[in-house]
């Protein structure tokens, strides 16, 4: 019997998805299903942020692509790799053309077609015609994959059959930060904590990420200046850059029990994420919780509205802490945490284990698992 084949279309390959991508493949392949992603070379606004790449020819191949209202609009053409396919895979996105006709092959039986995605825009503060657009259509397809729990929550809320649906928990590959932790010394901690005036007593609440609106940073500065008011046994790094970084700087110049460090990468970050004891970010939550997991270190949050999916992975109480979207409560959850050894211990050890749960090998995993079940199903 001939292999069966599967197409996943991307619009652009970024460098994070494509250790997901070779796992991916090679599972298939132990499967015998034949896997093709079908890309194409980024515009201008993608070349300008530096993070593409390409995909090893045995399963990648570039497509030709054309854009209107400035990349608001896409069509690739796929016609030939869609022909082949046995399966389609596709982002769940209104502006890529090529949706529409594989929605409707679905619909008539003669193409089996599955969205990957988030459900709905997860930053919306009200519905635009887009996103009613995108909620109409998610019944349509055969087979969803979705990025955590609570996508598939929701789809199974506006009506997708649940059994139809794949939990990918999506992740990134961690090999490399994890490399560069178990290489961290306590002589390097030390040092660190010396050129920063930290004594070896103090706890150390770290932020990384990028510095915009979202993170919700004059609340965590809130925060802290209630926690230092306290307590002059407490540190908090800033680790990242962006448009509100000016902010930060600010802040920690007036404030010495602050430290903006600017962005860190490799065994520099490594040597920040081992020196801190836990995560402080009560605005928007991604993948950066795995960061925080491969380290041992609690993240704290608010319970804020617009979280990205990754938030599912964060057990209150377990892994991390969600607080109500107050400075005064993040604030109080924050020293309630670091003053209770036991807590903050139980925390970490579980955070810790979460970093073998949510990983690159598993998302691999459970897409390989969700792919034969979307063969296999029937209409």
């Amino acid at each position: 019997m001939a292999a069966k084949q599967v197409l996943i279309i991307q619009e652009v390959i970024k460098q994070y998805r494509v250790p997901f991508f070779n796992q991916l493949h090679q599972r298939l392949a132990d499967q015998d299903i034949q896997l093709t992603v079908a890309y194409s070379a980024p515009n201008a606004i993608n070349r300008a942020k530096a993070d593409n790449a390409d995909l090893p020819t045995s399963y990648g191949v570039i497509v030709p692509k054309r854009e209107a209202l400035s990349g608001k609009v896409v069509y690739q053409h796929l016609t030939k790799q869609v022909c082949k396919a046995d399966l389609v895979i596709a982002e769940q996105a209104n502006k890529h053309l090529i949706n529409y006709p594989l929605l409707l092959l679905n619909q008539w039986g003669t193409k089996k077609f599955a969205f990957w995605g988030h459900g709905r825009n997860l930053q919306a503060q009200q519905l635009t015609f887009r996103d009613k657009l995108k909620q109409r259509l998610l019944r349509l397809p055969s087979w969803w994959f979705a990025y955590t729990q609570s996508t598939v929550d929701y789809l199974a809320a506006e009506g997708f059959p649940k059994q139809r649906i794949t939990n990918v928990e999506n992740s990134i590959d961690m090999s490399d930060f994890k490399r560069e932790l178990s290489t961290i010394t306590n002589d390097e901690v030390a040092q660190f904590r010396q050129e920063l005036a930290i004594s070896d007593t103090a706890k150390i609440g770290l932020f990384c990420g990028s510095m915009y609106a979202e993170k919700q940073l004059p609340l965590l500065f809130d925060s802290l200046r209630e926690i230092f008011a306290s307590t002059d046994n407490f540190h908090c790094l800033f680790i990242g850059a962006g448009e509100n970084a000016d902010t930060v700087d600010k802040f920690c110049q007036t404030h010495p029990n602050a430290h903006y460090l600017g962005p860190r990468f490799g065994h520099q970050k490594a040597i920040a994420f081992t020196s801190a004891d836990i995560a402080l970010n009560p605005g928007l939550v991604g993948l950066g919780i795995l960061d925080c997991f491969a380290a041992g270190i609690p993240m704290l949050t608010t319970d804020y509205p617009n979280h990205s999916p990754e938030i599912d992975y964060l057990d209150n109480g377990k892994n991390g802490v969600i607080t109500a979207m107050s400075s005064a409560a993040f604030a109080k959850a924050t020293q309630e945490v670091l003053q209770t050894p036991g807590t903050l211990k139980q925390l970490q050890e579980n955070a810790k284990q979460s970093s073998a749960h949510y990983s690159i090998e598993r998302m691999a995993e459970n897409f390989a698992d969700g792919i034969a079940a979307a063969l296999a199903n029937k209409p």
